[in-house]
């Protein structure tokens, strides 16, 4: 989006866009934290290879009362990011409009 773009969507959309442009402002500073910083990445990463592990091991055995907890408690903050992705593209979706 350029300038011109954004200034157009202001027209159109009033107040909606000035709160649309404030949720994609604060949505990009937090996911780049989470994507784009070394430890963000490196937390994310290991997130989800535990996740896939508990998933492998559900897949075989019983877990244990610890790992079904890790694995809610990992499940519940990757959909607690996705949730946050989805919403970021539906705000920008809203620019294109």
């Amino acid at each position: 989006m350029d300038l011109i773009s954004i200034e157009a969507f202001r027209k159109r959309m009033g107040r909606r866009a000035d709160k649309t442009l404030e949720v994609l402002g604060r949505l990009d500073a937090e996911l780049k934290t989470v994507f784009e910083t070394e430890i963000g990445k490196e937390i994310l990463e290991y997130d989800v290879k535990r996740y896939e592990d508990l998933l492998y091991t559900s897949a075989t055995r019983q877990l244990t009362v610890d790992e079904q907890a890790e694995f809610k408690y990992i499940y519940t903050r990757l959909q607690f990011l996705k949730e946050k992705v989805n919403h970021f593209l539906e705000e920008l979706a809203k620019l294109g409009e």
